[in-house]
């Protein structure tokens, strides 16, 4: 393993991969071999998380930012693996994961193939501080002695499928990797800065398809003026706005996807969309991670110079927003 060119292994890391369907299993066969294949892959996706480089949900976080969807049936795939991976995926790995990731690693780290280098010379103190570490090592200073020692203890590392370190703000283990608590009580919420990200990217798409498929045409509406949310409704109704069953129908689908993918690759990190076609607007913050304290911030408000026009709709909007954890932006 090398930072690099690590081994891809996305079954072992998954736990559970034959409870994945299988057009699931096909589909990130496909997008970890690109992925793999990436020069960009490490640097550009796999830092955001403290998961490993071959985690599915990384893979997946990939394949959202490269664009590999164009189609409605890539992102209706795309949306199937992420939640069939969110399902099956186990919070931590067993040890007989832990040990093949630290054999494989041999001393480099073994969730991302990053190869730790240490000063050469010692502090006042008699220790060797780090000069590079990944995102998977806080960066200790270690006796010259016990370098190989610690660089081969699976407590040094951390991450959020690693048992070991600090997980969720709490010190779940001993510094000899003895477990403070059951691992079968911990829920595997851990601050991992891009996992929480794609999770407030997807509850905005989620509240944003909501407000669609619950504000039906007439809705809102007063003579002389149509559907707050025209532009998102399809025109032709009909079988094909029923056929998706729990969702908006492919042409609402796609527009909403469109609005995500400009989010993420525009410039800044806001988008205005105009509900209506006109002065009727949905003002969205996209998910930004901040380092400190693990935060991640995003937002949805309804506005713009018709929105009186509508009344009683900004007000339920921004209750669905809450409801499924967006905040409003003042």
């Amino acid at each position: 393993m090398s930072h690099i060119d690590i081994t891809f292994n996305w079954r072992a890391t998954m736990g559970n991969a034959t409870a994945l369907p299988a057009d699931v299993v096909d589909y990130l066969d496909l997008v970890a071999g690109l992925a793999a294949d990436d020069g960009f892959y490490q640097g550009f996706t796999a830092n955001r998380h403290t998961c490993a480089a071959d985690d599915p949900i990384v893979i997946l976080d990939h394949a959202r930012r490269q664009g590999l969807c164009s189609s409605v049936a890539d992102y209706r795939l795309y949306d199937k693996a992420l939640a069939s991976v969110r399902q099956h995926r186990k919070p931590f790995f067993c040890d007989a994961e832990i040990e093949r990731r630290m054999k494989e690693a041999d001393g480099n780290c073994p969730m991302c193939g990053f190869v730790t280098v240490f000063h050469s010379g010692e502090d006042t103190q008699g220790y060797r501080t780090m000069m590079t570490h990944c995102q998977h090592n806080l960066g200790h200073r270690v006796k010259p002695e016990d370098v190989e020692a610690y660089l081969r203890r699976p407590s040094s590392w951390q991450g959020r499928t690693w048992p070991y370190g600090y997980m969720a703000g709490n010190k779940l283990t001993r510094s000899s990797g003895e477990p403070y608590a059951d691992m079968d009580d911990v829920t595997g919420r851990t601050p991992c800065l891009g996992c929480l990200e794609m999770e407030a990217d997807e509850r905005i798409e989620a509240a944003f398809k909501a407000l669609i498929t619950t504000v039906s045409p007439d809705r809102f509406s007063k003579p002389g003026w149509g559907s707050p949310l025209s532009e998102y409704h399809c025109p032709e109704g009909g079988d094909e706005c029923t056929a998706c069953g729990t969702g908006p129908c492919n042409r609402s689908y796609m527009r909403v996807k469109r609005v995500m993918k400009e989010l993420r690759e525009g410039f800044g990190d806001s988008k205005e969309v105009r509900l209506n076609g006109a002065g009727l607007k949905l003002y969205i913050r996209g998910a930004r991670a901040s380092g400190f304290g693990h935060k991640v911030t995003s937002s949805m408000r309804v506005g713009g110079d018709q929105v009186n026009e509508y009344p009683g709709f900004q007000q339920y909007a921004h209750e669905l927003f809450s409801r499924m954890g967006v905040p409003q932006s003042v």
